[in-house]
């Protein structure tokens, strides 16, 4: 009202359109309860950038729980282990990638996953035995959530059906490993 003036200029963006919410299954092939999921962002918008991320591994049975990055760029790569099972055989899980271009424009992408379960393995201790014995077969590993596969044994002395030669081992600590494969695709070791 005295005639002095003061002008401020701010620069924003306007983002061309709403974005287009977009991800990409890295390991596809066989998903197992026991392994790391892994997806990368395939999101983009014509013109502006992608500001926020929200993953939803477990959209419909866990919809509070996300993953949330503030600063997403293509192709980076989010990883996510779900809890190990091995029954049911496979379980399906709701991935809800939801992306922001701005503070309001919004995309989402929702994908079911098919989880297979993993072998649940028991190695029970091995007793000690002289190595002048006879061999014989192992039977303290087994498979318990009763997952179609096979059991293989691999170490010093045993051969892949389980059968231990304690003289073929000679003295020693040793250490045996049981690997379940199933049908599948899964594996676990112990």
């Amino acid at each position: 009202n005295l005639g002095c003036a003061d002008t401020l200029v701010r620069n924003f963006t306007v983002n061309g359109a709403v974005p287009n919410a977009g991800f990409t299954l890295q390991n596809a092939g066989i998903l197992c309860s026991n392994q790391e999921i892994s997806i990368s962002n395939s999101s983009s918008v014509d013109f502006g950038t992608i500001t926020r991320l929200e993953i939803y591994w477990d959209a419909l049975n866990n919809p509070g729980q996300s993953d949330i990055d503030e600063t997403p760029t293509l192709n980076k790569v989010y990883r996510h282990t779900y809890p190990d099972f091995g029954t049911p055989a496979n379980k399906n899980f709701t991935i809800r990638f939801v992306a922001y271009s701005g503070q309001s424009c919004v995309s989402e992408e929702t994908r079911v996953i098919n989880v297979q379960g993993s072998p649940q393995i028991t190695f029970d201790p091995l007793n000690t035995v002289c190595e002048e014995i006879d061999a014989y077969q192992l039977t303290q590993a087994r498979e318990n959530a009763g997952l179609a596969g096979t059991g293989i044994f691999t170490g010093t002395g045993v051969n892949a059906v389980g059968i231990f030669d304690p003289g073929a081992a000679r003295q020693g600590n040793l250490t045996i490993r049981y690997t379940f494969n199933t049908t599948s695709g899964c594996t676990s070791f112990k």
